[in-house]
């Protein structure tokens, strides 16, 4: 409107992109320039704006904070964003839920880190050792000179574990817990067949 108004001069759109800056339908450059002196009746090509190329997404109305990790996943890759999970002690937030995000205003695109709770920071963490495979006693004792304690006892029979020897152990090994933990385990009585 204001190129006709101004001396008859023809507005011609030359082409349509993306702009994060410049509203959907408002004119980013044009040629010629702003106050060049041209021909009356001659035409002013255009660029158009499309808007951003990449919509905003909000994600307040997703409460993500207190959301399980993989609820929190789905609901942001079905709004076409990449995750990353980054763990972090929490003293408030059950382990494996989204104690924070950032950032909080992606772009369809967009990477959202989600810091998930690891629970608890220990004050005194052990190693849990590797019992599998090691006669009762000797487990046992294993656990009480990493600092923990002897859980629950029971027997199974096993076809591959000798009588006597550990099976299997309720937490598994190299992970970290606080002193004083008790493991539990399971002792072979033997292959069944021989009963």
């Amino acid at each position: 409107e204001k190129l006709k108004e101004i001396g008859s001069l023809d507005m011609k759109i030359s082409d349509y992109e993306f702009s994060d800056t410049v509203e959907e339908g408002d004119v980013i450059s044009q040629d010629p320039k702003v106050n060049q002196l041209v021909d009356r009746y001659s035409s002013v090509s255009v660029v158009i704006s499309k808007g951003p190329e990449f919509k905003e997404v909000d994600l307040s109305s997703l409460n993500l904070e207190g959301q399980a990790l993989e609820t929190a996943r789905t609901l942001l890759t079905n709004r076409n964003l990449q995750v990353k999970v980054e763990n972090i002690n929490s003293n408030t937030v059950p382990k494996g839920n989204v104690v924070s995000y950032s950032p909080s205003d992606p772009k369809e695109g967009d990477t959202v880190t989600l810091s998930v709770s690891m629970g608890p920071a220990l004050v005194n963490p052990v190693t849990v050792p590797d019992i599998v495979g090691q006669d009762m006693e000797v487990g046992a004792e294993m656990l009480t000179e990493a600092g923990l304690t002897v859980g629950t006892v029971s027997e199974e029979s096993s076809e591959e574990i000798a009588e006597g020897l550990i099976i299997s152990q309720s937490i598994e090994k190299d992970t970290q817990v606080e002193g004083g933990t008790a493991v539990d385990y399971v002792v072979s009585t033997g292959s069944a067949q021989q009963k």
